[in-house]
Formats: structure tokens, C-alpha cells, sequence
């Protein structure tokens, strides 16, 4: 179910660039039987990446930091999660109908602070320290790279109306 799930977010994401990029070309298509075969297959393919992994111990210490990593990245996942959630709330496309969170004004800011705990408390644990930094930078270069995308997009739709 994992293979078959990260070949449907990965379908997704290959859904959301451009018609005319290599990934839409490549992995947004619906096999006959309607399944992403290629997102499934690829997907299916760095998944057994980590047996081959686990070959030599010196590998093995590269395992724990890929999974740490990987482990690590839910969290501040959440709480970016939990932040979007804020401002959505105070955004005018809120939809007071829709699902209300319960109490968002308290539980929302408490959510933030145990995963911050959560997180920081990482840095405690020999083990998991190189997995929150590469957390860390995987968000700030990841995000930065996203970040400097929108604000392309967005000022070509501004000259566009210019």
C-alpha cells in the first residue's frame, strides 16, 4: 500500500507542473487498467533502493540519516500544515461550512507548540540530530526553491496584465 500510495502523490504532483515538462509527459498518465503505472513503478524502484542499502554498515548509518530525514520531514510538515491552516482561517476563501476545526484558536497554536517540542527534542537524541538538520535544509532549500517560483509566476502575471 505504500508503493501503491507514493505512485498516487507522485502522480499528483506530476499532474500539477506544466503540460509540457518531462515528469507530466512521463509519470501523469492513467495506465488502460486506471492505475499511474509509471508513478507506481518508479516509486516501486527507490523503494528498493533500502535493501541495497542495508548491504554494508557503513550504509547502514546512511539508512538511519535517510529515514531520519524522511521521519523528521512529517513533522514540519505538520506544522506548516498547522500554520496554512491559520492563515486560512483569517484568509478570505474561508469556508465556515466546511470542516471547522474545534477550538482553533487554542488547539491550533498548542498542535504548533508539541510538534516544535517534538522537533527540538530531537536534537537531544545522538542518533536523530543529522536527521533534523538534513530536515532542516531539505525545507529551507526545497522551500526556498518553491518560494522563488511563485514569486517568478506571480511577477509574469503581473507584467502579463501590465
Amino acid at each position: 500500500s505504500c508503493i501503491f500510495s507514493a505512485g498516487r502523490h507522485f502522480y499528483q504532483l506530476a499532474t500539477e507542473v506544466p503540460k509540457s515538462s518531462w515528469m507530466n509527459k512521463t509519470f501523469a498518465k492513467i495506465s488502460k487498467n486506471g492505475v499511474p503505472a509509471a508513478a507506481i513503478i518508479l516509486s516501486a524502484a527507490l523503494v528498493l533502493i533500502t535493501p541495497l542499502m542495508s548491504l554494508t554498515t557503513a550504509i547502514s548509518s546512511v539508512f538511519t540519516i535517510v529515514t531520519g530525514v524522511s521521519s523528521d520531514m512529517y513533522i514540519i510538515v505538520y506544522i506548516l500544515a498547522m500554520i496554512a491552516h491559520r492563515k486560512y482561517r483569517v484568509s478570505s476563501d474561508f469556508l465556515p461550512n466546511g470542516f471547522v476545526m474545534p477550538w482553533y484558536k487554542v488547539t491550533s497554536p498548542l498542535t504548533i507548540f508539541f510538534f516544535g517540542v517534538i522537533f527540538v527534542s530531537l536534537f537531544f537524541i545522538p542518533e536523530d540530530i543529522i536527521g533534523a538538520i538534513g530536515a532542516i535544509v531539505w525545507t529551507l532549500v526545497f522551500g526556498s526553491i518553491e518560494y522563488f517560483r511563485q514569486k517568478k509566476t506571480a511577477l509574469a502575471n503581473i507584467d502579463q496584465y501590465k
